[in-house]
């Protein structure tokens, strides 16, 4: 019975697919190919640094526009207080001319009229202090977004240069080959120097 049973067991085929120990399918990179994905890598590297420079740049100004309107912003509004405060300091001068103690009564008009004009020199200061920390802070947080834009490049390359190398014909890089990766990874270290704050 067994015998039969296995005689009538259908014939099982060889899966179709990878085997166990089947690696990266991807071709091997001969030593010219291995120097054209590394130099690719550097210049997606370089267009990356640029693009980042002038994105910081372009954020800077828009930075300082913003800070500069919200200075003439304060000073209009500092502006129209002075001219209300002087608008009452007038009234008041007017209401008592004529009266007894009209002497007096101006004498306090005086008074609240440069009290008003010292407050509103302080809040005037104080809002442009605040402004200018503000404007200090903004700068800040776009110069270490920068910093980090100009890592990330740079990682980016380190990757791609990995992925070059892990691919490579290590038995066809000839010693110019060689001389040419070496001196691209020593630009992209120029840059990342130049770049990347130390550590």
């Amino acid at each position: 019975m067994k015998m039969a049973e296995e005689k009538n067991k259908p014939e099982q085929k060889p899966s179709k697919g990878k085997t166990p120990n089947q690696g990266n399918t991807q071709a091997p990179l001969d030593s010219q190919g291995f120097q054209k994905a590394v130099n690719e890598a550097l210049q997606t590297y370089m267009r990356a640094l640029k693009d980042v420079y002038n994105k910081s740049q372009k954020r800077s100004e828009e930075l300082y526009q913003e800070y500069l309107k919200a200075q003439r912003e304060q000073q209009i509004v500092a502006d129209e207080n002075l001219k209300e405060d002087y608008r009452n300091y007038v009234g008041s001068m007017q209401q008592v001319w004529g009266q007894e103690d009209a002497q007096s009564k101006m004498t306090d008009a005086n008074r609240e009229f440069l009290t008003a004009i010292n407050d509103r020199q302080f809040e005037l200061r104080n809002s442009l202090e605040g402004l200018y920390k503000n404007y200090l802070e903004t700068v800040q947080k776009n110069i270490t977004q920068t910093q980090q834009d100009y890592s990330a490049g740079y990682q980016d390359f380190l990757k791609s240069f990995q992925s070059a190398w892990v691919v490579a014909d290590v038995t066809s890089l000839d010693t110019g080959t060689l001389a040419s990766v070496a001196q691209i990874l020593i630009t992209a270290s120029n840059c990342a120097g130049q770049t990347i704050p130390v550590m």
